[in-house]
């Protein structure tokens, strides 16, 4: 199965499009790590390089933050519209499954490493569910160690980036760490 990761574009009013030291999103690098041996990988960060809609993947995968959300949507109305599965996930489908839903035809609410190979899996055999949530947080020893040979071709300043921890005591009202990975460090 052909799977593209999409890293969508920041807008052209964003602090971080502006950014002239870019760097990757250490969650695309997880979930391709996380992805079952025997698939074809690629993963276009639109902030790096224009993404084109003329190629044919079985799957299109997007982590979606807040910001990202309307271009994560676009693109995934387009990929649908030419007939190809569309899973979103991270902290925007995570607080508000329904919207995404409305875009994709899957969702991962919260971390993906108990559920990736199970949605790898389902869209294979083309029986995708639509919420994908696990029932437990994976602990330290289960996160994978990001996969970063997708990141050759881009023209990052750095791809050593590096999760130290997840999760956070404090439950900052501004913050949605706490409540997306859990009130402790791990």
């Amino acid at each position: 199965m052909r799977i593209k990761f999409v890293v969508p574009k920041w807008s052209s009013h964003s602090v971080w499009n502006r950014l002239y030291f870019r760097f990757p999103f250490l969650s695309t690098a997880m979930l391709t790590a996380l992805t079952p041996e025997g698939h074809e990988i690629s993963v276009v960060d639109e902030n790096m390089r224009p993404l084109s809609f003329d190629d044919s993947p079985d799957l299109v995968a997007l982590t979606v933050l807040t910001p990202l959300a309307p271009r994560a949507y676009h693109i995934a109305d387009e990929y649908r519209r030419r007939g190809v599965k569309v899973v979103m996930g991270g902290f925007h489908p995570t607080w508000l499954p329904d919207e995404a839903l409305a875009h994709a035809d899957a969702v991962v609410v919260g971390e993906a490493e108990k559920v990736w190979a199970q949605v790898v899996a389902d869209a294979e055999a083309g029986a995708l569910r639509e919420i994908y949530k696990s029932e437990t947080r994976p602990d330290a020893a289960e996160i994978a160690v990001p996969d970063r040979k997708p990141w050759a071709d881009n023209k990052y300043f750095f791809t050593n980036l590096v999760q130290t921890t997840r999760g956070c005591p404090f439950d900052c009202k501004f913050c949605s760490v706490t409540a997306f990975y859990g009130g402790t460090y791990r």
